[in-house]
């Protein structure tokens, strides 16, 4: 491993890893590494965690180096990029791809394998819910518009290869390979890439190649029903956009369940006039058989058949107080919609908290799977509601991760005057527990699983944007002193955390401090946490002066291209939409020089438009005016920008009201409509009066 000197100590955890990762990559494909040495280098301000090379592996050094006293998430980050890296070594070097359409077979393997098989190493981390939760489910939100492409989309042109190496595809790649790993089984999946592997060495294959011998492997273990080929399976997968909704109709007297399957389009107004269908392999649990280790196929849904009728066998049964559960580990990649009944069963077993019969990625499912039919207009908000509100109870942390994802949704939607009154209430309720209970601001705690040292973070964060007081001051005296002494208080895992909560109600002393502190910082792991956290403060003209500091030139050399764009985007995302606004119309030339209007630049502005408050709204038009004017940002970004503005404007007027409700209703029951909007008239005019009398 090649490093600057002064990282010399910092690459003994790669190194170990990357040992003992081609010992295990060697065994488990029954292939060597077939080259006399492998070396890596690491490179400052890669765009990539790492690039594959054959024999020297390029590597951003954040992504490779690690302290003895570093966090379990850096070990994780780590291990997942040293994988990925070696994985290619066989799918990418050792067998190629014929042409860009079947990338998939080298991405995503690589994309896959960095989390299953990083699990051998570190073993108490939660793997496979962490690739559900980074990789899947966001996928599913990427695939769920009519504009998705299918996996073997073909590319003509050199500037169309770009557009299968975004998260989306690769991402998607990777979950269609587990599906396949789970409906095979485990061993079959194995063999049969142990023989691609060694038919296809040296060569460049296409996708035929895999299911030719994925199916003789199929054929030798008797893995599939004989009226099912792998061929037929996946060409449904990778041949089409997009990917089924499954809707589940139960008869409570005869006890039979209805499943038809259609294509999912989150988007309002969207048809699909092609009417496609899958071939999906259906894993199934219910309240009297709660296998939730068995993802094997139960029945197919045959690609051209709209739904197919389940009835109770010997091995599987159900009646009607049971709850039933589909797409077991959530192995198969769709998503999952329910009878009114069923969800209300699927929520009060939920509701009587732990142990649950249900698995913790199915648990993260049924919360995902609900927000995101309510948010796509399938099942009413208060449903999805009334699932989440369980988690309070919920210890675990790959379900906080999706849990997570929706809570900051919802807060990002319903910040306002009358926040404090209702979801940052629900917010601080469903948080108090837990933020008690892990003892939030212990600099190190012996005793500490890895999970919740990386839950932690996550329920400070919703804690203190539940605007919790205690959760507020205790951050603002952690930073206060880390200023006052120099020691450091925060936890280290996310310290960007800590610092983003406790600095936006900080003095300008301890502002300086941590901005100065960045600047001298050459640790680019410490430098990271601070760029994440330093624009948090509320102070608009500090906050100008920093992004200003960032797009000049004559500053260019004291920061990366990433960190200026992490200093912007925690602008954005931590109430500084403002200042991020009015820099971005004042500065775009020179922005276009330092920072780049790029793939980053892009999902800024879109995260821009999900965070404007109101009074913000016209100067964010001004703003996408400005930069399409300058030639910074095109016709198609412009309208895709104004429709997540539109959009973000719209869900509030719909559901605001709605969802408030809900919340009155939670905590003070029989309370009417007519009750929340006197309420709210009356917090109106509370503040009003605040502001006059503080004139």
């Amino acid at each position: 491993m090649f490093v600057p000197k002064r990282h010399l100590e910092e690459v003994d955890f790669a190194l170990d890893f990357m040992e003992f990762m081609l010992k295990k990559l060697k065994e488990y494909l029954d292939m060597d590494l077939q080259l006399p040495k492998l070396d890596g280098i690491t490179i400052n301000d890669l765009l990539l965690t790492g690039v594959e090379n054959w024999g020297l592996i390029y590597f951003n050094p954040k992504n490779v180096l690690y302290k003895g006293n570093s966090s379990p998430g850096l070990r994780l980050n780590i291990a997942r990029t040293i994988t990925h890296q070696l994985v290619h070594n066989y799918f990418g070097n050792l067998v190629g791809i014929s042409w860009w359409n079947s990338f998939w077979l080298t991405e995503g393997f690589a994309s896959y394998f960095e989390y299953s098989f990083s699990n051998y190493y570190l073993e108490d981390f939660p793997m496979i819910d962490l690739f559900v939760s980074d990789l899947m489910r966001r996928n599913l939100v990427e695939h769920s518009l009519l504009m998705s492409v299918s996996l073997n989309k073909y590319i003509e042109h050199p500037e169309e290869v770009f557009s299968v190496f975004d998260f989306g595809m690769i991402s998607r790649a990777a979950s269609t390979i587990r599906m396949i790993e789970h409906f095979l089984g485990k061993d079959t999946f194995q063999k049969g890439l142990q023989k691609y592997l060694k038919e296809m060495q040296h060569l460049a294959a296409e996708a035929k190649d895999l299911y030719r011998n994925l199916q003789e492997a199929a054929d030798e273990d008797h893995s599939l029903p004989e009226d099912i080929k792998v061929e037929d399976v996946l060409q449904s997968w990778i041949d089409q956009p997009g990917y089924p909704l499954l809707t589940v109709i139960r008869n409570y007297e005869s006890n039979e369940i209805v499943v038809n399957q259609q294509r999912f389009l989150s988007s309002r107004g969207e048809v699909d006039t092609e009417g496609l269908s899958w071939c999906i392999p259906l894993s199934i649990s219910t309240a009297r058989n709660p296998n939730m280790n068995d993802t094997k196929p139960w029945v197919w849904l045959k690609e051209g058949t709209r739904e197919v009728v389940l009835r109770t066998s010997d091995n599987l049964t159900w009646g009607s107080e049971d709850w039933v559960l589909f797409n077991v580990d959530q192995t198969g990649y769709y998503r999952v919609n329910y009878d009114t009944e069923n969800w209300i069963l699927l929520a009060n077993h939920l509701h009587q908290g732990p142990p649950f019969a249900i698995g913790s990625i199915n648990r993260a499912q049924i919360i995902d799977d609900s927000f995101n039919l309510a948010y796509s207009d399938v099942i009413p908000f208060p449903l999805a509601l009334n699932i989440i509100k369980y988690v309070r109870f919920e210890p675990d942390y790959g379900v906080w991760v999706a849990a997570n994802q929706h809570l900051l949704s919802l807060n990002r939607h319903l910040e306002g005057q009358s926040y404090e009154l209702f979801f940052g209430r629900f917010l601080q309720h469903i948080t108090e527990d837990l933020f008690e209970k892990l003892d939030v601001f212990e600099n190190s705690n012996e005793k500490d699983t890895v999970k919740n040292t990386l839950l932690r973070p996550i329920i400070v964060d919703l804690a203190c944007r539940s605007r919790s007081g205690k959760c507020l001051t205790a951050t603002r005296i952690m930073v206060t002193a880390e200023a006052l002494t120099g020691h450091v208080l925060a936890p280290q895992e996310e310290p960007s955390v800590y610092y983003c909560h406790g600095l936006k109600n900080a003095d300008e002393k301890t502002f300086q401090f941590f901005w100065n502190k960045f600047k001298s910082l050459t640790n680019e792991q410490e430098r990271a946490q601070i760029a994440k956290s330093i624009s948090c403060y509320r102070n608009f003209d500090f906050v100008y002066d920093v992004l200003m500091e960032l797009a000049t030139d004559r500053f260019y050399s004291l920061f990366t291209v990433l960190e200026r764009f992490q200093i912007l985007i925690t602008a954005v995302r931590h109430g500084n939409s403002k200042v991020a606004l009015e820099f971005l119309k004042a500065n775009h030339e020179n922005i276009s020089r330092t920072f780049s209007f790029n793939l980053r630049m892009e999902q800024t502005l879109r995260e821009l438009a999900q965070n404007v408050l109101d009074e913000e709204v016209v100067l964010y038009q001004e703003v996408i005016d400005i930069l399409f004017e300058a030639g910074h940002i095109s016709s198609n970004q412009v309208r895709r920008y104004k429709l997540e503005l539109e959009y973000q404007q719209t869900w509030i007027e719909e559901n605001k009201l709605t969802i408030e409700d809900w919340i009155m209703e939670y905590f003070e029951p029989s309370q009417s409509k007519a009750a929340n909007q006197i309420t709210y008239l009356a917090l109106i005019i509370f503040s009003v009066s605040v502001i006059i009398l503080s004139r």
